[in-house]
This record gives C-alpha cells, sequence and structure tokens, in this order.
C-alpha cells in the first residue's frame, strides 16, 4: 500500500477531537438557531431609538439634548456604525469608568476628555482601514494563515503519539509546532504582558500626539484595551462553537449579496436548472467586465494568492483532481498577463471588496460584539454556558450547512472541484474539525490579530515588541 504524506490525508469525520472544556453537567447552552437571511429579526435593544436612549442615559443623562449627534463628536463618518460604536464605547466606560469616577467628583473634565481621545483613536482607525488592501488581506494573508493552522492540524492528527510527535495530548504536540510566543510556556502573565506591550505599541500611534506625554491618559487607555477589550474578545472567541457562529455569519454575508438565489442539493450532479447556469455566467461576466473603482490599488496578481494554496489543500484538487490542477497551473502565465488579471481583479472587488466596505456590515459586526459583551445592556455578561454535545453538534451542523450554502452559491466552480454531496460533506467535517480545539483557536486568533494590527499600523512592522 502506497504512503500518503500527512498534509495529503484528510481527517476522519468519525475521529474528531471534539473539546468540550468547562462543560456543566446537564446545562443548556443558550444556542439559537440561525435563521435565515430573509427572516431576520431586529431586537428591540438593536433599534436607533433604543440605542438613543441608551447613549443619552449613559453620556449626558441631564441634558435636554436627544440627538447624540448634537452632543457628541464624530466617532466616524458613518452615522449607523457612529450609533453602534457608541452604545458599546458607552458601556464600556460605564462599567470601567463611571463606577469609580463619579464617586471621586462630579466634574466631568476627565470623562469628556477620555470621548475626544477616543473619537480621535476611531477617526485614525477609521483612515487607516481605509488604506488596507482589503484584497491582500481576505484573499493573500488570511488564508496563508489558515492553510497553515489546516496543516498543522492534520500533522498533528498524524503523527500525534508517534516517535515524530511522542506527546501525550494535542495542546502539548501544538506547543512544538504551532506555537505563538505570546503562549510560551503556558503562562497566563506571558500572554497578559504581551497584549499590553501590544497594546502601547498601537497608542503610540492612535493617541493624539498631546496625550502622547500623558501618564494617566496612556496607561487608561492602555488598560481598557488590552486587559478589558482584547483580552475578554479573545477568551470569548476561542470557543469551538463561537469559531462556527462567526464561519456562519460569513457565509450568510456571502449568500446575501446580489439576492443569494437557492440552489437545491439534488442538482449538484449536473446543470438541471439552466436559467441558473446562464444566470451565474451572465453574473460573472458583469462583474468581471464592469470597473467598480478607478481609484483602487494597483492590481495584483490574482493567480499568485494564497486562496488558491488554501482551496487546493482543503479540497486536495491536486490529489482528487488532477487534470483540473494540472490545467490550472498551466492557465498561470496566460492568468498573470494583464488584461486577464485586471478582468480577475475586477471580478474580486465586484464581489467582495465592495461589499465589505459597507458601513450596515461594520455596524452588524459592532452590535453582534456589544451583544456579546453585554448581552442585558447592563452588566458585562457573564460566560456563556458551554453546550452540551448535542448542542454543539447543532451549532456545528448549521456552521455545515451555511458552508454548504456558499458552495452552492457558486456552484459553477464547486462542481469542478467536488463530485458529490458525500465528498462536500466530508470535506466540510474535516475543515470544522480543524476549529474544535481551544487551544490552536487561540495561536490562530493571535496569529490573525498580529496581522490586522500590522496592516492598520505598518509602522510596527519589524519592531521588537
Amino acid at each position: 500500500m502506497s504512503k500518503v504524506a500527512p498534509n495529503d490525508r484528510k481527517i476522519p469525520s468519525r475521529q474528531r477531537m471534539v473539546k468540550l472544556t468547562n462543560q456543566r453537567p446537564n446545562a443548556k447552552a443558550t444556542f439559537q438557531s440561525q435563521s435565515s437571511s430573509t427572516e431576520t429579526i431586529v431586537s428591540e435593544k438593536d433599534t436607533p431609538p433604543y440605542l438613543q436612549q441608551l447613549i443619552k442615559k449613559i453620556f449626558y443623562p441631564n441634558s435636554q439634548c436627544n440627538e447624540y449627534k448634537d452632543a457628541l463628536p464624530a466617532l466616524t463618518s458613518s452615522s449607523e456604525v457612529d450609533l453602534q460604536l457608541y452604545s458599546l464605547i458607552g458601556l464600556l466606560f460605564k462599567l470601567f469608568v463611571h463606577s469609580w469616577y463619579q464617586r471621586l467628583t462630579d466634574d466631568h473634565e476627565f470623562l469628556d476628555e477620555i470621548v475626544d481621545i477616543t473619537a480621535h483613536i476611531t477617526r485614525n482607525l477609521e483612515t487607516r482601514l481605509k488604506r488596507v488592501d482589503l484584497t491582500q488581506l481576505l484573499l493573500d494573508d488570511v488564508p496563508l494563515i489558515l492553510n497553515d493552522h489546516l496543516e498543522a492540524y492534520r500533522k498533528i492528527h498524524e503523527e500525534l503519539g508517534s516517535r515524530f510527535l511522542p506527546d501525550e495530548t494535542m495542546d502539548k504536540a501544538m506547543d512544538h509546532i504551532y506555537n505563538h510566543f505570546a503562549l510560551m510556556d503556558d503562562d497566563e502573565t506571558v500572554e497578559a504582558d504581551y497584549l499590553k506591550v501590544l497594546s502601547k505599541n498601537v497608542l503610540k500611534y492612535l493617541l493624539p500626539h498631546d496625550d502622547l506625554n500623558s501618564t494617566l491618559v496612556e496607561e487608561f487607555m492602555k488598560s481598557v484595551l488590552s486587559d478589558l477589550l482584547l483580552k475578554n474578545i479573545i477568551e470569548k472567541i476561542i470557543q469551538p462553537y463561537q469559531i462556527f457562529e462567526i464561519i456562519s455569519i460569513a457565509c450568510e454575508f456571502l449568500v446575501d449579496q446580489d439576492g443569494g438565489n437557492e440552489v437545491k442539493e439534488d442538482d449538484r450532479n449536473g446543470f438541471n436548472n439552466i436559467q441558473t447556469f446562464f444566470s451565474q455566467v451572465i453574473d460573472l461576466v458583469s462583474k468581471t467586465i464592469f470597473v467598480s473603482d478607478k481609484k483602487r490599488p494597483t492590481s495584483v496578481n490574482v493567480y499568485s494568492l494564497s486562496i488558491f494554496s488554501f482551496l487546493n489543500n482543503l479540497f486536495q484538487i491536486n490529489n482528487t483532481r488532477p487534470v483540473l490542477y494540472a490545467f490550472i497551473k498551466s492557465t498561470t502565465p496566460i492568468a498573470s498577463q494583464a488584461p486577464v488579471n485586471d478582468l480577475l481583479n475586477n471580478l474580486i472587488q465586484n464581489t467582495l471588496v465592495k461589499s465589505l466596505r459597507n458601513e450596515s456590515l461594520i455596524a452588524l459586526i459592532i452590535q453582534k460584539l456589544r451583544n456579546n459583551l453585554f448581552p442585558s445592556d447592563d452588566e458585562m455578561g457573564p460566560p456563556r454556558i458551554v453546550p452540551d454535545l448535542e448542542e454543539f453538534e447543532k451549532i456545528r451542523k448549521t456552521t455545515k450547512d451555511n458552508l454548504k450554502s456558499v458552495c452552492n452559491k457558486f456552484k459553477l466552480l464547486s462542481n469542478l472541484v467536488i463530485a458529490s454531496e458525500s465528498e462536500l460533506d466530508d470535506t466540510l467535517d474535516d475543515f470544522l474539525t480543524t476549529f474544535e480545539n481551544k487551544r490552536m483557536n487561540k495561536n490562530l486568533i493571535y496569529r490573525i490579530l498580529d496581522l490586522i494590527v500590522i496592516k492598520l499600523i505598518p509602522e510596527l512592522c519589524g519592531m521588537q515588541l
């Protein structure tokens, strides 16, 4: 029997390692199944009138002004984003500033200064975000990190307990081959120090120059960023079920673009629905030809993007579809030529980048972050009860179904790499399995955090932390 390289062998679904740590006996998770995009229900606590009152109650309760825009500085160029952002920032202030400051004095000068500094930071971040090349970030940098994550998991799964990787647990094995230096020696103080140093260096470029010499302001903002925001957010999203729900949100966003036509699963084995096929072709051509942004950054070499290496590794195209893989490789020189490459860049800009630079999407992300940190818009909510095995599998199945919806939306391409529904099931199961270990998830999140920081603040590149 011929040997299969570790990275070429898929992870059997029956051997998935579900890490449900800190599970409470008979505890029921507050799980809600993902609703379809056409049935989204807006909670009363997320409506503009409610948020206006929440902001007023926190920032200017004694004022006659009811419009926050007349009383507070703009955080960004979007009023929709500002509404969500002030709601989140207000709750953070209420919990970590008002609780002790109001016992000392009624003077609001310090609070007003903190609000002004926060507004300066958010406007600075918005300016920097607009300069980020989203094509490079989402189709090259992030897929490269995901590919490393996938390969590390497969290597550990293949070699765990062997003479090549004689560790007793997956966590120990991961420390040897895929460990971020913030997690060295499994010491929480090292991780905390890393976040503090990172926050200090970030604030060095985001704070107003006049406040860089203020130790009080610097230490306060550093504590808020490292101890409150980053630490809490990281600890929440490393949970496997949280990763799955983030994936589901991303899938729903992709499917919702241009209406997201539903495709029946039994149509996968052929182009039975001719109308759907031709409509996808026409849509693809129109997005390829149309130039949506004449001021966009210089075109990137699409075929050099890491997304293709990641997809090849995920679907094992070079093993399962060798002819297709050889054909794609042979067309690379042609596709790299300027005319073809420009058309591919148009397609990326019109299908992905244009949608992501959407203020409604950013507002939705901030809203979900607020609801996660402050479920009742009062005290910071307790950690979510870890789902039991049955509930975890429900969340997992929902995520898998959402990934299938993405494949169905891009059926024209997915039919080339997936032969059957069972093959798709196995591939998606293998992919989701890689997120079922909290320690590996934390490594992944820290690498993505480093990437985002460097993209937003390139001045930090190469700096010794």
